[in-house]
């Protein structure tokens, strides 16, 4: 029997629990469904990708060996309409036979994409192919070996994982007595979309668990977010008061205000560029472990066959 992908309207508390078992490589996928519960964060386009063999044998409780998963909402564009994870991410000995099986998981969640883009009612911000966020390296280069195309768009990351319990704490302040913790208000978020070249809506923006840093007069001056993956993200702090330990102190308390938000199973991560070193040292500073490469990519839709 050929893959079944199951495509559900929202987030079951079976698919969620599912990929609890598979943390932390399903982490992304697993707060982008959780998300999907907070005010604002499904819309009528919003799809929970499903997709197994029910021929092959399933592991202990009842549960797949091995799926592809994925969440979908075109409607989300030009913020990131698409997730996914497979059991490829964590098990580097599987054979050959084994590979190939997943593989066609995803492929067949790929092909129902591909679908779901021809039907969708509204107009696509990319025609031609899809954006996929954080998709796994080991992934994509399996993809590209099955003659998937990403070369319209590719950004490559890397994964940092946080546990919580081991951030920092009982460090200095570096606030001194005209700072004020917030979080965002309306009126900061032309100055935060402009502070990055990840795009971003006002609309999503609100939705999202945030820390601001004002100074008394309520100019914000340091901000961060959990994304609607869960990720820390849009970290930033104004030039003017760069180097005195602000941007750090926004990341812990971002992380261990917010996390809970998502899920309380004491894990967080970001995904940065290769190149971003300035990230890449407030992850290191606050206790984040390097764990593997992922893309934000566009999977081209001529290169997803419509049939096996």
């Amino acid at each position: 029997m050929a893959p079944v992908v199951v495509d559900s309207l929202d987030a079951r508390d079976s698919t969620i629990a599912l990929l609890n078992g598979h943390l932390p490589q399903a982490l992304s996928l697993q707060r982008r469904l959780h998300f999907m519960r907070f005010p604002g964060g499904s819309t009528e386009h919003s799809h929970v990708l499903f997709c197994t063999d029910p021929e092959k044998p399933w592991g202990a409780g009842d549960a797949p060996r091995h799926f592809a998963a994925a969440y979908l909402d075109f409607s989300r564009a030009p913020e990131t309409p698409m997730w996914l994870y497979s059991t490829l991410e964590e098990d580097s000995t599987l054979s050959e036979a084994e590979v190939q099986e997943v593989l066609d998981l995803v492929y067949a969640i790929l092909r129902h994409v591909k679908a779901e883009a021809a039907r969708y009612p509204g107009k696509l911000h990319r025609e031609n192919g899809v954006m996929i966020g954080g998709l796994h390296e080991g992934t994509r280069q399996l993809l590209l070996a099955r003659g998937i195309t990403t070369e319209t768009y590719y950004n490559p990351h890397d994964k940092w994982l946080f546990q919580v319990s081991e951030l920092p704490t009982g460090l200095k302040s570096p606030l001194t007595d005209d700072m004020k913790w917030d979080t965002v208000r309306r009126e900061d978020c032309d100055l935060i979309v402009s502070s990055t070249k990840v795009p971003k809506a006002e609309r999503t923006l609100l939705t999202l668990p945030s820390t601001v840093l004002r100074l008394g007069d309520g100019t914000p001056i340091s901000w961060g977010f959990l994304g609607v993956d869960g990720t820390l993200s849009t970290l930033h702090c104004e030039v003017p008061w760069r180097g005195r330990g602000i941007a750090k102190a926004v990341a812990i308390k971002t992380i261990q205000e917010h996390s809970k938000d998502f899920a309380d199973d004491g894990w967080a991560s970001a995904d940065v560029h290769p190149d971003n070193l300035q990230s890449q040292g407030v992850c290191r500073s606050i206790g984040g472990k390097k764990a593997w490469r992922n893309a934000w990519t566009v999977v081209d839709y001529a290169s997803i066959a419509d049939s096996s």
